[in-house]
């Protein structure tokens, strides 16, 4: 089951901070994990999760790519790697 995180943490399956507000789920008596773990590539919201929730999560994945993208390449990398994405889905 699939709820929000009250507190900070580490995510137990990639090591990234969990942030306060996160969609998480117990990692079955291990601690914690993203609900759309950027580790797991074939992430699936919730089916309890409403629509808004799951596109709340998935805004959220988005923007932790961008700050991991700027923290390692820098923001130019960032924005290109961005720009690419958004071409590849037809948003340009």
């Amino acid at each position: 089951m699939a709820f929000h995180a009250k507190y900070k943490g580490t995510c137990r399956s990639c090591g990234e901070e969990i942030e306060v507000g996160q969609y998480i789920k117990s990692n079955r008596g291990r601690g914690y994990r993203h609900v759309n773990c950027p580790s797991d590539s074939n992430s699936i919201p919730s089916s309890r999760m409403s629509r808004a929730d799951a596109e709340y999560a998935a805004g959220k994945v988005e923007v932790d790519r961008w700050r991991s993208n700027v923290a390692m390449f820098g923001e130019e990398y960032a924005a290109a790697e961005e720009l690419a994405w958004d071409m590849k889905m037809g948003w340009d």
